[in-house]
């Protein structure tokens, strides 16, 4: 009898350990996974930080830009959102690049061998913006139309050195359009398609030169830690051109 109390006891004392074995394993499995989510969370948490540290710098600097016609080619940023998170900005390049590659222009920057075809439906209109300070635009733009008795081209031009800008305005009916632009001012172009139903409109834009339509901007956000610091990079395209729904 006391043998078989013993190998009971024995039995009992194994059963024990190994619950208390499973109940350790368990609980240390769930702390590794509290512990890799928290992880987890907190790393998203600093990239999110980082990363609308950058999108701040772009927004700050398209802004400065664009709205309060600072010179794009010398301009630099740099601040600091918190105690903790910076932000800079890294590159500003100027973008001629076709926007629509085999079907309103080639690959590569607009110029007057690859010049740029957009069609506008009834109603609709495009203006097109060349108010980047800074920036070298064509000395003449030439624009032709498959429909002229049904189109018109309003342009806007300001002194740059004007504070505040002063705009003005001439419109053109007559086409095809041949513009001559200086570089003391800003020019915005707006075509207008007048039909007021059927088909679309076909216009073709050839400038003299490489021609600027919007602005590319990369911004950098870095969230700092006790351990480490996380480095985010963001870029935003600024484009000087819409088509107009009416």
């Amino acid at each position: 009898m006391d043998k078989k109390r013993i190998n009971k006891k024995a039995i009992a004392l194994i059963l024990v350990l190994v619950i208390i074995a499973s109940i350790l394993t368990g609980i240390l499995l769930v702390a590794q996974t509290i512990i890799r989510y928290s992880q987890i969370s907190k790393g998203v948490e600093v990239s999110e930080k980082a990363y609308f540290a950058a999108e701040t710098a772009i927004e700050i600097a398209g802004y400065d830009i664009l709205k309060n016609k600072k010179n794009y080619s010398d301009y630099t940023l740099s601040g600091v959102l918190s105690e903790d998170t910076n932000y800079q900005v890294d590159s500003i390049e100027l973008d001629s690049d076709c926007p629509a590659p085999s079907t309103q222009c080639s690959s590569g920057p607009i110029s007057n061998t690859n010049p740029w075809s957009i069609s506008l439906s009834p109603g609709w209109s495009f203006q097109l913006n060349l108010d980047i300070n800074g920036a070298t635009y064509p000395t003449s733009l030439s624009i032709s139309t498959d429909d002229g008795s049904s189109s018109e081209l309003i342009l806007s031009s300001a002194l740059k050195t004007d504070p505040p800008l002063t705009w003005s305005q001439t419109t053109y009916s007559s086409w095809p359009v041949n513009l001559i632009l200086s570089n003391d001012y800003y020019y915005k172009l707006r075509i207008n398609n007048l039909r007021g139903s059927g088909e679309s409109i076909n216009y073709t834009i050839t400038p003299s030169s490489e021609l600027v339509i919007g602005l590319k901007i990369q911004g950098e956000g870095i969230y700092s830690t006790m351990l480490s610091s996380y480095k985010r990079i963001a870029q935003s395209n600024f484009p000087r051109y819409q088509f107009i729904k009416p």
